[in-house]
């Protein structure tokens, strides 16, 4: 029993030693495999050990293996949950969806994964809350790996406002256009589209795509405030407006009918 027992600690030893290697990271799910595997080796070598043991001494295999495997079945029927849990791992481990440092966005939890372990995948939100997800979920869900993008797409509309003349909306699309040609961060695959699309009842839609490169967040949203500004100052000085918000209100009696409101100087005099 020494013996095997020395031996579990040595594969367990050796396998510490891989994981924690400087390719590895150390929360990853491949560092929690290497692991489990070394523990898996070590528990089968004291296995052999033991049984090869009890057959030297003389001490009874049958009895032996039908404990061993009623222990086993009762142990499985008692872990169906973590075995579900281990079987969406090695789904995770196949097709590698995720991995550690990459941020995603699983079943509503937007955030960077922390830790891939054996049982479940721990994400830390945008909102700085950690989120332990179990990989079986996580191996049957949709997710979406935002830190594989290669760019960052911004999709925009600018409201001309009614009755601005054609020259002046045609103005307005080569402005845009102009702000955006070979712009900072434009992948060569991926240039700047802008056209005027859409005839509102109380506006000009003018519709804008750009693509930016590497996805940096932060670095794309200071060159999209630098592009708005630009948009405002060249569209003022080409005298085109852009289209408030606007909205209507009805008001009726209770059979339905307008209300006709007066203004102030309509009222009538106050009676004496």
């Amino acid at each position: 029993l020494s013996l095997a027992w020395a031996i579990w600690l040595f594969a367990v030893a050796i396998g510490e030693s891989v994981a924690t290697a400087s390719r590895i990271r150390a929360e990853s799910l491949d560092a929690s495999l290497i692991r489990l595997t070394s523990q898996v080796i070590g528990l089968a070598a004291a296995i052999v050990l033991i049984f090869r043991g009890a057959s030297e001494i003389g001490l009874p295999l049958v009895g032996l293996v039908a404990s061993i495997s009623i222990g086993g079945l009762a142990i499985a029927l008692a872990a169906q949950d973590t075995l579900k849990s281990l079987l969406g791992s090695l789904t995770i481990l196949i097709d590698q969806p995720y991995r550690v440092g990459e941020r995603i966005v699983a079943g509503g939890h937007d955030g960077v994964v922390e830790r891939i372990g054996l049982r479940s995948t721990r994400i830390r939100q945008l909102d700085g809350n950690v989120t332990s997800i179990p990989n079986e979920r996580m191996a049957a869900m949709n997710i979406e790996n935002i830190g594989r993008r290669g760019t960052i797409r911004r999709k925009a509309q600018l409201r001309v406002a009614i009755g601005t003349p054609r020259d002046k909306v045609e103005r307005a699309v080569q402005i845009v256009r102009e702000i955006l040609a070979d712009h900072e961060g434009m992948p060569a695959d991926n240039p700047p589209r802008v056209y005027f699309d859409e005839l509102n009842p109380d506006s000009l839609s003018i519709r804008f795509f750009y693509w930016y490169g590497p996805p940096d967040y932060w670095a794309f949203s200071e060159f999209s405030e630098r592009v708005n500004l630009e948009i405002i100052r060249r569209f003022a000085e080409a005298g085109i407006a852009l289209a408030p918000p606007t909205s209507a209100m009805h008001l009726a009696d209770e059979s339905g009918q307008p209300l006709g409101l007066r203004s102030p100087s309509e009222a009538p005099p106050p009676e004496t």
